[in-house]
């Protein structure tokens, strides 16, 4: 019969409710210890839940041990590329320009600058990051919004690292900038104080020409929609270098 009642009674207090429903004291304290349990209960269920949070099993490495990437300097991250094992996920690449005027209509700012240093940002997932690159903007060359950019700016990467596998993952063929190179980017706004890469591998383009714009696989490299998006890079290169 408790139940069936339709007032809600997750805000009323003990006494509230044995004195609007005329049940006896007993039986509420047995209903709320049955539905909720005591409070001592409560702590060790939370207690029980850190315990499985933290303990591994033989082949883990605990807790302690992890979360310290975001702490890295730009130079420790190299570091970080060149110890952990990586891969290339090309499922996540998408077409997104078949033309470089489509990319240009499509970004919100193009400029020129380099890269300056890096850094590591926590994902929704566990012991997983994704790089970010600060960037010093030289020279704006296009804005399509009308609004002022900054000098210094962050800008996401398209690189995932994952701490507990000690992997670093290309998503899409994308090749991480490197620090004190210059780049021509074109952006689009991201989260508030960041920038994205238009079309994710497209928007960045290398001014050393003898720099890897992709980093793929060879067994990639005579795909026609591959070929394209050197073209497009070739392209930008050659307009807004001019």
């Amino acid at each position: 019969m408790f139940r069936k009642k339709s007032r809600d009674i997750r805000n009323v207090s003990v006494d509230e409710f044995d004195a609007a429903t005329m049940f006896p004291h007993e039986e509420i304290e047995s209903y709320v210890r049955e539905e909720y349990g005591s409070e001592s209960d409560s702590k060790d269920k939370k207690n029980k839940d850190r315990e499985d949070d933290t303990a591994g099993t033989d082949d883990d490495v605990q807790t302690g041990d992890y979360g310290k990437l975001t702490t890295l300097s730009s130079d420790e991250i190299d570091d970080v590329f060149r110890d952990y094992a990586n891969e290339i996920d090309m499922d996540a690449l998408e077409i997104y320009y078949d033309t470089l005027e489509a990319m240009v209509s499509d970004c919100d700012y193009i400029v020129r600058g380099e890269k300056v240093s890096q850094s590591l940002k926590s994902t929704e997932k566990k012991y997983q990051y994704t790089l970010v690159a600060k960037y010093e903007v030289a020279c704006v060359l296009q804005d399509n919004t009308g609004k002022d950019i900054s000098e210094d700016i962050k800008v996401n990467e398209n690189i995932l690292i994952d701490e507990k596998k000690e992997l670093v993952t290309y998503v899409g063929g994308y090749n991480y900038m490197k620090n004190g190179a210059e780049y021509i980017l074109f952006l689009k706004k991201s989260e508030k104080g960041y920038y994205d890469i238009a079309g994710r591998i497209y928007g960045k383009v290398p001014l050393n020409e003898n720099e890897d714009a992709l980093y793929i696989d060879g067994s990639y490299s005579q795909e026609e929609y591959i070929k394209n998006i050197y073209r497009i890079i070739d392209f930008a290169r050659e307009k807004y270098t001019e």
